[in-house]
């Protein structure tokens, strides 16, 4: 048992003009030609090759009960159909959906990952369903290569246009946005067009978005569909093909990127690892007035994709990922500029963010940044904001006290810094001597704290009896 394919090519003659007449053949026998090249139990199986006349074409596959095209009617209303009543009246179980849409998806999968094809025609006349009631894709005609560097970047390919006939043309109705607005094509445009067929198992076989063959209706109701009327995505669509634009589109795209890059969570953390590169190639006062704030607003931020740029895993902050990258972010920029400007910011920053609830890698995250910045600050500075930062930073592993106590060393070792006796008797020691007891520090940490209490302690000893012996025995006068 077997099904023909049967193509009359006197009917090319009559439905389109006479120079067209070779081309629709040789697209017909590209996709039986794709179907043999390419064979995988999920694809519509070849069981005799194509046979050719003047008048006609055939082949034969495995037999087959009809396609999602036939069951739902659609392009009734293009080409009329004589369908048995047993296909208009057949209708799925939900576990059929399912099972087949499972099918369709090793489809592609073997297309995409084995064979480095994309498909650009997922809809409904393109899967068949055998007489077993498996589902198999078929319809290669319009099949390309993916890109070779990396097959999931886009590739040009030809939109939908009136000025080709249909049948040489992948189905507008469920064409990804990208090939026709883009003339961009990848294995994730025959993601989306598998999505608009799984919507239309469940809309009667119609598409979301039902064109009429209609370049402009088909704009018309992506626009309806406010999903994809966003500004980041727009953005980041241009991104994954900026390398095939020209310059003048990457000037104009990049003037006008600044005013959606803080809300796409993607493109921050683009900004986040290549900040150094960023920072070289603008002025520094366009840094500081453009990119900067950007970085500093993923403080606040909540995004998992920003979240998970920081590569921790954290318990207790739902912001912490975002804290930590952006802190990391800033001491990227920090390096370059060395602007007394830029700390200040991430002072103030850290201010607002450490507290005793605050996590571990926030709180290393910040002793690392004030450590990188400790020489641009002034005594006020660090008097009255980086004491009382450290002064709330637990303690209690060595990748975060010896920072504090590198800090605490630095601090020491300049009087500008205003580290004064009464403050290391009262907020500094206090903080490290139960460290010298802990078990979570090496022997060589225990050994750098212990020589670093004793130089603090030495210091007041020294400050101490100095003034205390100039009160008992008085000020001396030549």
């Amino acid at each position: 048992e077997a099904t023909i394919f049967f193509f009359d090519k006197r009917l090319a003659e009559k439905l389109h003009k006479a120079k067209r007449k070779e081309i629709i053949i040789e697209t017909l026998k590209r996709g039986f030609k794709q179907l043999e090249k390419y064979q995988h139990p999920k694809l519509l199986e070849i069981i005799h090759p194509l046979v050719e006349t003047s008048e006609s074409m055939a082949f034969g596959t495995e037999p087959i009960f009809g396609s999602l095209a036939n069951i739902f009617g659609y392009l009734q209303d293009r080409l009329r159909q004589d369908i048995p009543s047993s296909l208009r009246e057949y209708s799925f179980l939900e576990f059929e959906v399912k099972y087949g849409l499972l099918q369709l998806s090793e489809a592609l999968l073997y297309l995409h990952y084995s064979s480095n094809m994309m498909h650009r025609n997922i809809c409904p006349q393109s899967v068949i369903i055998n007489k077993k009631g498996t589902w198999k894709l078929t319809g290669l005609e319009f099949s390309e290569k993916c890109a070779e560097s990396d097959f999931m970047s886009p590739v040009m390919c030809q939109p939908f246009t009136s000025k080709i006939p249909k049948i040489l043309q992948p189905d507008l109705d469920y064409a990804a946005p990208e090939t026709q607005l883009s003339s961009l094509c990848s294995p994730q445009s025959d993601m989306f067009s598998l999505g608009l067929l799984i919507c239309s198992l469940y809309n009667n076989g119609r598409s979301p978005l039902e064109s009429n063959l209609s370049t402009g209706q088909y704009a018309k109701q992506l626009d309806v569909i406010d999903y994809f009327s966003d500004p980041g995505v727009n953005a980041i669509q241009y991104m994954d093909s900026i390398s095939i634009k020209d310059a003048s589109h990457k000037t104009n795209f990049f003037n006008s990127l600044k005013d959606v890059l803080a809300t796409i969570p993607k493109a921050t953390i683009l900004l986040f690892e290549n900040i150094q590169v960023f920072a070289r190639k603008t002025s520094k006062d366009d840094f500081k007035a453009d990119i900067l704030p950007i970085v500093l607003k993923a403080f606040d931020s909540t995004s998992p994709m920003i979240q998970q740029y920081s590569l921790i895993k954290l318990n207790n902050s739902e912001i912490s990922f975002a804290q930590c990258a952006a802190l990391q972010g800033v001491r990227k920029v920090y390096e370059i500029f060395e602007d007394p400007g830029v700390c200040k910011m991430v002072i103030e920053k850290a201010k607002t963010i450490i507290d005793e609830e605050c996590d571990l890698q926030v709180q290393e995250n910040v002793v690392q940044s004030i450590e990188l910045m400790l020489d641009s600050m002034e005594k006020p500075q660090v008097v009255d904001d980086v004491l009382p930062i450290l002064s709330k930073v637990k303690l209690i592993d060595s990748d975060i006290v010896m920072p504090v106590a590198r800090v605490y060393k630095h601090m020491l070792s300049e009087k500008k810094f205003g580290l004064n006796v009464h403050l290391l008797a009262t907020k500094v020691m206090p903080s490290l001597i139960p460290v010298a007891v802990s078990s979570s520090i090496s022997l060589d940490e225990f050994t750098f704290i212990a020589e670093l209490l004793q130089e603090m302690l030495d210091q007041i000893t020294k400050n101490q009896r100095n003034k205390m012996n100039t009160e008992i025995t008085g000020p001396k006068f030549e």
